[in-house]
């Protein structure tokens, strides 16, 4: 029986530059209706929707995006993505790690929430990745190429000066500097006072913008996102449970296990015995006399 494949390409770049900060993967896909996929990721990966619409998720935040927009999925965070119910998706991607990864995403513009991204031009995007596509013979421009083409997707989801751009607020740009600030201090007590000594808004200002650009409280936003860590932490290490809360901003496990059973998961315990990787016993050889 014939089936109809969706066009699909992808590309590993095993080609590194230092630890600055390097590509990892880009290609392109498209989407039945209903497809959903979710994980936690140890990278930045920025997906671009070429036609159809996409259901995004980052730890508690959802939105929707359009053609013609594109929306980042940043490290350690639980996220999901479905295809419209009724029509399919076409996007690409690209992704990116190293030391400097975070300092990429500074200047983005962004619409509804810190993860939504305006795009200047889709053609443009259009144009890169086709480029990129051919840049996967592993020749000896293929690198420089590989980072040029990078270099130009970033910049157009990026502001062109430090200035308010039209269209964007300056909450919305303070919003999108905290819970950067927050994603780089998540090991750290944090409290909405530091945040207004770090910004230099009064806490009522700063929990009123941060409320009405993320739909949650600064406290609301640390600990799920602080859950969401300590996930990723059980699920992709072998950590003991104390080192993870203190990863996640904690002086024990004990408060962390609280809060993961009030926002309805289970205990600590009970979730890593269900998501950690089973440890392989290690086989001896049966000696035996002759």
């Amino acid at each position: 029986m014939k089936t109809n494949r969706l066009p699909f390409w992808m590309f590993y770049n095993p080609d590194k530059f230092g630890t600055d900060i390097y590509v990892d993967e880009f290609g392109y896909g498209q989407c039945t209706s209903g497809y959903i996929f979710g994980e936690t990721r140890k990278n930045y990966l920025l997906q671009f929707v070429y036609d159809g619409i996409a259901h995004v998720t980052v730890g508690n935040v959802n939105f929707s995006v359009k053609k013609g927009e594109a929306f980042l999925l940043p490290p350690n965070i639980a996220h999901a993505y479905e295809a419209d119910k009724i029509v399919s998706t076409e996007r690409a991607w690209i992704s990116w790690s190293g030391e400097y990864a975070s300092a990429f995403t500074q200047n983005f513009v962004t619409a509804s929430c810190p993860y939504h991204l305006h795009v200047s031009s889709l053609n443009e995007v259009k144009e890169h990745f086709a480029c990129l596509r051919k840049l996967r013979d592993r020749s000896s421009l293929s690198l420089t190429g590989i980072y040029s083409h990078f270099y130009g997707l970033i910049s157009l989801c990026s502001k062109a000066e430090p200035d308010v751009q039209k269209g964007v607020s300056n909450d919305s740009l303070l919003v999108n500097d905290i819970v950067h600030w927050l994603e780089e201090n998540m090991q750290q007590s944090i409290l909405v006072s530091d945040l207004s000594r770090h910004f230099g808004y009064d806490e009522s200002s700063i929990f009123r913008k941060f409320k009405k650009h993320v739909g949650l409280s600064p406290k609301e936003y640390i600990i799920q996102q602080r859950i969401a860590l300590a996930k990723g932490l059980i699920c992709q290490t072998d950590l003991s449970l104390d080192k993870i809360a203190t990863q996640c901003g904690y002086l024990d496990k004990n408060t962390l296990d609280k809060l993961f059973i009030r926002h309805g998961n289970p205990s600590l315990a009970k979730y890593a015995a269900e998501h950690r990787p089973k440890k392989q016993k290690p086989t001896h050889p049966r000696i035996t006399n002759d």
